[in-house]
């Protein structure tokens, strides 16, 4: 039997941002030997797919996906952040650390979370096109507090693990019974023995996002992409996470 034709894939070059350069997130060179179809977002070079969007959404519904969303925009909060918070109406129960909530809109016209991983520490995630309006944002709400904000979008490599089999795939390599992690909740822990952060959004079914280290990016995919096929999963593009209601 001839195997089916891949669709082919538009040269990147077609595509590049006219405002800076091509990005890529560390784990790029694993999904070329995967041979995924790659598009161009936001100046971002992100997997589109790796399989028909059928199978990818058939292992979403009925296994585990895993996806790389390095491209997604973080800024990262330190200090003292009850300031910061209040400025952003965050104030008060809402600003419990272990919650994520929702950020007030911003100059950009995309959904964005603040993950309060401890008293001092946050990390704001947004749509990659809208990261530059979020650092505006959250700068001007630290402006004359002594919190820091930056721009860690390049500095921690992003993956999602999504599906009925999650909690299986991540049990493999994660002592914390994420289980406990409700919706809307995060947590700083260990994934596959490097320090990571756990991140649970309010949306359909089981997501969790795990946010490593950049040096450890590679690492980290090829040990969650090992206990994803071990439950049955395979790698997933953004579209088909998309069809969950992930950004």
């Amino acid at each position: 039997m001839t195997a089916p034709r891949r669709a082919e894939t538009r040269p990147v070059a077609e595509e590049l941002p006219s405002d800076g350069p091509l990005m890529r997130s560390p784990i790029h060179r694993m999904h070329q030997a995967l041979e995924a179809r790659l598009a161009v977002e936001g100046g971002w070079e992100v997997p589109a797919g790796y399989a028909s969007d059928a199978d990818e959404r058939r292992a979403l519904d009925e296994a585990v996906g895993l996806a790389d969303i390095t491209a997604r925009g973080k800024v990262d909060l330190r200090g003292t952040l009850e300031p910061v918070l209040e400025r952003l109406g965050l104030g008060g129960p809402a600003a419990r650390h272990g919650e994520v909530v929702a950020l007030a809109p911003g100059a950009g016209d995309g959904a964005a979370q603040l993950a309060r991983i401890s008293s001092r520490w946050a990390l704001a995630l947004c749509p990659h096109t809208d990261l530059r309006p979020r650092l505006a944002q959250l700068g001007e709400a630290a402006a004359g507090t002594s919190a820091m904000v930056t721009d860690a979008t390049s500095l921690h490599a992003g993956l999602a693990v999504a599906g009925p089999r999650t909690l299986a795939a991540l049990s493999r390599i994660c002592a914390l019974d994420l289980a406990r992690l409700g919706p809307a909740t995060c947590v700083a822990t260990r994934v596959a023995e490097i320090h990571a952060i756990v991140v649970r959004r309010e949306l359909p079914g089981r997501v969790l996002e795990v946010y490593v280290g950049s040096e450890y990016g590679r690492y980290a995919w090829e040990t969650l992409l090992d206990s994803v096929r071990a439950e049955g999963g395979r790698p997933v593009g953004w579209p088909a996470l998309r069809a969950l209601g992930w950004w």
